[in-house]
């Protein structure tokens, strides 16, 4: 905003100065000239304003589906890491048929849906795509057995999840090697 106030000003600043130079018979033709200039001068700033707008909408729009995935593993900490502890995962103890693991499935659901939700929003974001694996990690248990098919997801989704899965098989390799 204050770019476009700085434009302004500077705008009418170069106006008074031509306007001056100008001799009277020729003012109405300098007049034309520069008014031209300055309506698309105004249409590229309200064409800039428009799109950083559209940006930041969009980066408002992820922000807020993010928040609404993080409220809803507060609400269910039992689900939101339920690949760990590494040595013995919250995971193993839904049994398959279950109330609760029919609600883990569908919390994992939400992840899958919001991630999928959020990456068109931020684009090629290197945080984002982290921030989503980082979350999928957790749940690569569950991602790993097949059971939420993910083919019904994006080529994306499923990217971002086989490099969860990858990660969190590292990581337990790491901890399996390294003497407790």
């Amino acid at each position: 905003m204050i770019f476009l106030v700085i434009a302004a000003v500077g705008a009418l600043f170069v106006f008074y100065k031509l306007w001056a130079a100008v001799p009277s018979e020729q003012k109405y033709e300098k007049f034309s000239a520069v008014s031209s200039f300055f309506t698309l001068a105004v249409a590229f700033s309200a064409a800039f304003v428009a799109y950083d707008q559209l940006n930041e909408s969009k980066l408002a729009s992820a922000k807020s589906i993010y928040k609404d995935y993080i409220s809803l593993a507060f609400a269910n900490p039992n689900f939101s890491a339920a690949s760990y502890p590494i040595e013995s995962p919250k995971f193993e103890s839904f049994k398959p048929g279950s109330e609760e693991y029919e609600k883990y499935e569908y919390f994992v659901g939400f992840l899958l849906y919001s991630a999928e939700s959020i990456l068109p929003l931020v684009g090629d974001d290197e945080n984002w795509y982290s921030t989503l694996s980082d979350q999928l990690m957790y749940h690569a248990l569950y991602l790993k057995s097949g059971k939420a098919n993910i083919e019904n997801y994006s080529p994306q989704i499923d990217s971002i999840v086989n490099e969860a899965i990858r990660r969190y098989e590292e990581e337990a390799l790491e901890k399996r090697v390294q003497p407790s």
